[in-house]
């Protein structure tokens, strides 16, 4: 599918260099994201007034001034980073001079950032985006509060030894991030026990995250029900440029095969190593981190330390970006 997918888009992009266009998901957020863009994007008031009246909450506020403890909770969280990963995309895109040939040979986004990806691809529109992100948070976050979850990051264990620690605590892997870094999930309990034998392995660190849930993990299939009914009403095009699905770590054109796989996301692991690892695999050179915070970046280069990465998140960013090109 990869190859086929590849060999389809080939002549169309003729890029010297082979650019991949990035999403971050929950956990990049922080007070002060998408304020600098905003003040010098007229668009960008229009994106943040449709996400805000799709909420019911004054996005322009949360994300410019917080407070932290609200910027954190799970539904504000994802519409505010989505928002605001869109006012990037839009601002970089509207910024791009017509002699700079930057169109990417892929797209991705890390979980909730794959939404931003897929409408960057022109699968979904912005305002479908908006409602499903909506929706997403607020399933997983009724499945949060049905059991107590949470996560843990392990460092410096391999795959298969992880593998074996979940299947005795009965927790699930969540993410594959990037070599020597996977994160598990689970009941609270559980993943105390997890950590027990994880540190009889040697893992050089066990790092709990700030999360409310226990997310990418068999707790969360109640939100997956939920939101594939909503899925399926939504017209999904097939992707104007290669798309990878954290689900198969594979690029999908078929817009059922990329439904289907939006639905098992929920509540299924994140192959995001494996995901950069095809787009090298596909000649990808370059990778721009569009949205808020570093961390995508931060995964890449424990990746492939000669990667050239580009943070697109505030107009500095994207007046240096340009001058270099």
């Amino acid at each position: 599918m990869g190859s086929e997918c590849y060999k389809m888009v080939e002549n169309k992009y003729k890029s010297l260099t082979k650019f991949a266009y990035i999403f971050p998901g929950q956990g990049a957020q922080y007070v002060g994201m998408g304020k600098d863009i905003y003040e010098n994007f007229d668009y960008a008031k229009r994106i943040f007034d449709i996400a805000s009246n799709v909420t019911g909450e004054d996005l322009v506020q949360l994300c410019f001034e917080g407070p932290k403890e609200d910027l954190a909770d799970t539904v504000l969280c994802q519409i505010a980073i989505f928002t605001v990963s869109i006012v990037c995309l839009k601002y970089f895109l509207s910024s791009i001079n017509e002699n700079i040939d930057i169109i990417p040979t892929a797209t991705a986004g890390l979980s909730l950032g794959e939404y931003t990806a897929l409408v960057f691809a022109g699968c979904i529109s912005f305002e479908d985006g908006i409602n499903l992100v909506l929706r997403r948070a607020r399933y997983m976050q009724e499945s949060a509060e049905e059991i107590k979850g949470s996560m843990v990051s392990i460092i410096g264990l391999k795959e298969s030894k992880v593998d074996k620690i979940c299947k005795e605590a009965d927790v699930d892997i969540a993410n594959l991030n990037c070599p020597g870094q996977i994160v598990i999930s689970g009941e609270s309990e559980k993943i105390k026990e997890a950590v027990k034998l994880v540190k009889e392995y040697d893992a050089k660190r066990v790092i709990p995250l700030k999360v409310k849930g226990a997310y990418h993990s068999r707790l969360m299939a109640p939100a997956r029900d939920k939101l594939k009914k909503f899925i399926q009403k939504i017209d999904i095009k097939p992707p104007q440029t290669l798309f990878i699905s954290n689900v198969t770590g594979r690029y999908h054109i078929n817009p059922d095969e990329i439904k289907e796989n939006l639905i098992a996301q929920v509540d299924s692991s994140v192959y995001w190593q494996k995901s950069m690892e095809l787009m090298l695999d596909t000649g990808v050179t370059t990778f721009l981190e569009i949205g808020p915070g570093k961390v995508l970046a931060g995964l890449l280069r424990r990746i492939d330390r000669s990667l050239s990465i580009y943070n697109i998140e505030t107009k500095s960013d994207i007046d240096n970006f340009i001058n270099e090109m």
